[in-house]
């Protein structure tokens, strides 16, 4: 954790549905610093981060580990 100055409640207006504030991955930056991140469930791509989500084109794929046991 590299920003403990960084709280976790964001008073925005509401947006459209399931949309993240923009203001919530500026915070991620300053607590977590500058590493790979991702971005679970995603509903639109964001520079700098990895997307997956079954309405945005992934840039990953999530591979079982028990693929090709059966």
């Amino acid at each position: 954790r590299i920003g403990a100055d960084v709280f976790q409640l964001i008073d925005t207006p509401r947006m459209k549905h399931s949309k993240k504030p923009n203001e919530a991955r500026k915070r991620i930056l300053r607590l977590m610093g500058d590493l790979p991140r991702i971005e679970l469930f995603a509903r639109q791509k964001t520079e700098g981060w990895d997307a997956w989500g079954n309405e945005v084109e992934s840039n990953i794929e999530l591979v079982s580990s028990m693929a090709g046991r059966y």
